[in-house]
């Protein structure tokens, strides 16, 4: 069973809509954090997991919800475990298109650090 990004009713009791269901693979799955729009109105977010071919396996994905009268889900940047992995809080933006974020796990020379910062420059 994916899991779903849905836009809610201002009282927050009723679902209006599934803007995108997250089945892990390539794309990503098990979305965490919040989300962050851009000057465009695109939505961006992350998730801790997917990335890779098969199932939840991999070291998580940024993803970018594209506005427009269809909204278009694309991988932004997939995770490698050198570059951190297990992102999972909301991305920030600066307000010149860049965001920043945390991964929960970063991988360097063998060693593993928690809470790596990253920055995703557009």
């Amino acid at each position: 069973m994916g899991h779903d990004l849905r836009r809610r009713h201002p009282d927050w009791n009723i679902i209006e809509a599934v803007l995108y269901s997250f089945a892990g693979g390539p794309k990503g799955g098990t979305p965490m954090g919040g989300l962050a729009f851009d000057a465009k109105g695109n939505l961006y977010g992350t998730v801790p997991t997917g990335g890779s071919a098969t199932g939840n396996a991999g070291n998580g994905v940024v993803f970018k919800l594209s506005s427009g009268k269809r909204l278009t889900y694309s991988v932004v940047h997939i995770f490698t475990g050198a570059d951190g992995s297990q992102p999972m809080a909301a991305l920030i933006p600066d307000g010149k298109g860049n965001f920043y974020g945390t991964t929960l796990i970063f991988l360097s020379s063998g060693r593993q650090s928690a809470l790596p910062f990253f920055n995703l420059v557009r």
